[in-house]
């Protein structure tokens, strides 16, 4: 695997994260204004999965 893989690799993870975190900060304004209970249930695991896509190892093949 060459090195230009394993930069977007990174940033594909980054940008997931990102997106994913903004949503999650969606669902956390709802949760605040219109909806408390259905807005606080899906807001916490898609923050979490956010946190999984900052925190990502990275591949056997961009680690060596």
């Amino acid at each position: 695997m060459n090195g230009l893989n394993c930069l977007f690799e990174r940033v594909a993870n980054i940008g997931v994260g990102s997106v994913l975190l903004m949503i999650g900060l969606g669902f956390v304004v709802v949760t605040l204004t219109v909806l408390p209970p259905f807005g606080l249930l899906v807001a916490l695991p898609v923050m979490a999965a956010a946190l999984v896509f900052f925190f990502a190892r990275r591949s056997r093949e961009c680690s060596l």
